[in-house]
């Protein structure tokens, strides 16, 4: 895009006058609702003397979709610092690494981290393909590049590791090792630098967890994105988190909610990261447990679950949770989240991965703070509203309000976990359902069955955010592999899951329909 450029670079337009300024507002604020920013850069450019009125909305909402984009804005920046407190929302959508890019991204990272007013910024790559297995020494991965080089300058997000690859040839390539990111990340503490309005923050990659390999180059995550002392809201996808303490202090932090999808980490690693915010209210977590040839991370799966080990500490600040392990683990227990109003879970997730019904007498599975509960069908069992029933009539969940079952519409293809029958189709659940609405409405509780999209459609972001992210690997057909049940052959990496579908963006349904106002190639206005 064409950008403004100083007004005693250009001679005022001789139109300007012709039009009265209540009409120019008019006209700019339609260019600006029109998702239109080269246009409104043309103009500027155009008009100088609009300049005053259209840069604020310009640099307001930054779209990036390109290094060079990134590169150019730094280079505006930089000739014009006045423009840095304008922008408040950077929003940038990158598919490749930076080794490549080198020049062209590290003067925008620095001038990222100095952008005083900035209060969102998304960022999400997509990961390349696996490198083949047979070959996994020598051919190297596209790795995660603008979102691991931006936060490690500026968000102290420097512990996005970028793992190097094993080919001496790649030596002389910008590798970063552990030891760096420990003492910068020290060094952050002690005296914290920049972004003082961040509040929230859209990391991570496109990724579905498809496989476990050792070249797998997703993203590793340790402890500093968690140090801002003023972030409200992050939201991780496709990473590695492995935190290493001694850095955050305990209950220190302002992160009110954290929403963890398609990531590996343990049930201890989340502990640790769950332990530094002062009061966590919403927490979402939609993962798969890891199949893994490394004896630690296995040995954490084997020590506890992740509210167990994880969400237990923040039992009394937790108010919305939303937990969903793939084909669950072992039956989950909510109960010391004695503040949990609203709960969404599978039935798997709940009871466990083999769906075995709850004892009713000895059931301490779900806190009575419980308003609301949402129960995601992956598995079909009778017994499900019986037992939510007998609970609220027997007292244990007494502020129960509204008790919601999504059925899957194609529930009826859905693999059952007993291979010697099939789920009955979604009509004939919810139809079932009908008979204890009046029983349930008899004990003030409004039960709702309703069919839904299996997997549930990405909604239409205009931003790079994706908490409804559904696991698109459940999909009974694939079409590239013959599906199987992950429970038929556990040794082979879980091959078996389906990839993502390529017409879901991550970054958001039509934001490729936006107009990058630092893409286009031609006159910019940039000062050399």
């Amino acid at each position: 895009m064409a950008y403004p450029e100083a007004a005693s670079s250009r001679h005022s337009s001789s139109f300007l006058p012709v039009f009265p300024l209540e009409l120019w507002d008019i006209i700019i604020g339609y260019l600006d609702d029109g998702g239109t920013p080269q246009h409104l850069g043309r103009l500027c450019q155009a008009c100088p003397a609009l300049q005053a009125v259209i840069e604020p909305r310009l640099y307001q909402h930054v779209r990036l979709r390109s290094l060079r984009g990134g590169y150019r804005l730094a280079r505006t920046l930089e000739s014009r610092p006045e423009l840095r407190p304008l922008i408040r929302e950077i929003r940038h959508k990158k598919d490749s690494g930076f080794k490549s890019n080198d020049k062209l991204v590290r003067k925008f990272y620095r001038m990222f981290a100095n952008l005083p007013n900035l209060e969102q910024v998304f960022m999400r790559t997509t990961l390349g393909e696996l490198v083949n297995a047979f070959n996994r020494v020598r051919r190297p991965v596209e790795e995660l590049g603008i979102i691991q080089e931006t936060l490690r300058w500026s968000l102290g997000l420097t512990d996005l590791v970028l793992l190097g690859d094993d080919d001496p040839d790649t030596s002389k390539d910008p590798v970063f090792t552990e030891d760096d990111f420990q003492i910068f990340g020290n060094y952050m503490l002690q005296s914290p630098k920049g972004l003082p309005a961040l509040r929230v923050c859209h990391i991570g990659t496109k990724c579905d967890m498809t496989e476990i390999d050792a070249k797998f180059r997703a993203p590793v995550i340790r402890s500093t994105i968690f140090q801002h002392p003023g972030l409200q809201k992050i939201c991780i996808t496709g990473c590695q988190l492995m935190p290493e303490g001694g850095y955050v202090p305990p209950h220190s932090t302002a992160l009110e909610d954290l929403t963890i999808l398609n990531c590996w980490v343990g049930p201890n690693s989340l502990g640790e990261i769950l332990s530094w915010p002062k009061a966590l209210k919403r927490f979402t977590i939609r993962t798969s447990q890891p199949h893994s040839h490394n004896a630690r991370e296995m040995e954490e799966w084997y020590d506890g679950d992740f509210i167990e080990m994880g969400a237990a500490a923040q039992y009394d600040s937790l108010e919305v949770v939303d937990y969903d392990v793939y084909w669950g683990i072992d039956e989950t227990d909510f109960y010391s989240l004695h503040k949990l109003k609203h709960l969404t879970t599978t039935l798997s997730s709940l009871a466990g991965r083999e769906c075995h019904e709850l004892d009713i007498e000895d059931v301490t599975t779900l806190p009575p703070s419980l308003e609301s509960l949402t129960l995601r069908l992956d598995e079909h069992k009778a017994w499900a509203n019986s037992v939510i029933y007998e609970l609220v009539k027997g007292k244990k969940l007494p502020n129960l309000k509204r008790f919601t079952v999504e059925v899957p519409e194609n529930m009826s293809e859905l693999p059952s976990i007993n291979t010697s029958k099939t789920n009955p189709p979604c009509q004939q659940i919810c139809q079932q359902g009908d008979l204890w609405q009046e029983k349930f409405k008899a004990l003030a509780v409004d039960l709702s069955m309703t069919p839904v999209s299996y997997p549930t459609k990405m909604p239409e972001f205009n931003l790079c955010s994706c908490e409804r992210l559904e696991f698109y690997h459940r999909l009974p057909k694939h079409p590239h592999a013959e599906y199987r049940s992950p429970w038929e052959d556990e040794d082979d990496n879980w091959n078996n899951w389906d990839d993502m579908d390529e017409d879901v963006d991550l970054d958001g349904q039509g934001l490729d329909d936006t107009i990058d106002q630092f893409e286009n190639d031609g006159d910019d206005g940039f000062s050399d």
